[in-house]
Order: structure tokens, then C-alpha cells, then sequence
């Protein structure tokens, strides 16, 4: 059991690429890198995987590249008041 596969999907935050290698093993060895910002669903993708692999020795790559660069992020001012308003009257 040796193979590749390779996948790459549109998606609202950005394009999913998810990479698969395999080599024959008798237990399943799973090594997984994902991108910081999708570590939280690395759980998941090992449940996922194991679910339908018994054995072998697998590497799987899955990487979020964002579209159009920077993302721009909008500060909620009011909350931001609020907080420097709290932070002085802890430091007083």
C-alpha cells in the first residue's frame, strides 16, 4: 500500500490544500502538520483519518492560504475605552 493525493478546495477564508502520503505499514503511524491557525482542528482530522485507515504509515499536510494578503482586522473602540478605563483603576 504506497500512494499520494493531493487536494486543493475553494473556501470562504481561503483555498484548503490537504496533502496525503503513504508508505505500508502494520500499525497506523499518523503524522500530521497543519497550519497554526487551523491547529485547533487537529484532533478532528486524526478522528477523521482513523475512522477510515486501519494501517499504515501516513503523512498528511493541510495548509489554509489565504486569498487577497493581508486580512484587516477592525478594533471595536467602545470596548477598547472600557478596557483602559478598567486597566486604570486596577493599576490606582
Amino acid at each position: 500500500m504506497t500512494g499520494f493525493a493531493a487536494v486543493t478546495r475553494s473556501t470562504e477564508m481561503g483555498a484548503l490544500l490537504i496533502e496525503i502520503r503513504s508508505v505500508n505499514s502494520r500499525f497506523l503511524d499518523l503524522g500530521l502538520r497543519i497550519t497554526d491557525e487551523l491547529r485547533s482542528l487537529e484532533a478532528v482530522v486524526r478522528e477523521s483519518i482513523a475512522a477510515r485507515i486501519a494501517r499504515g504509515k501516513l503523512d498528511c499536510r493541510v495548509a489554509l492560504q489565504r486569498q487577497g494578503g493581508v486580512q484587516q482586522v477592525a478594533l471595536n473602540a467602545e470596548a477598547l475605552g472600557r478596557s483602559r478605563i478598567l486597566l486604570r483603576r486596577c493599576s490606582a
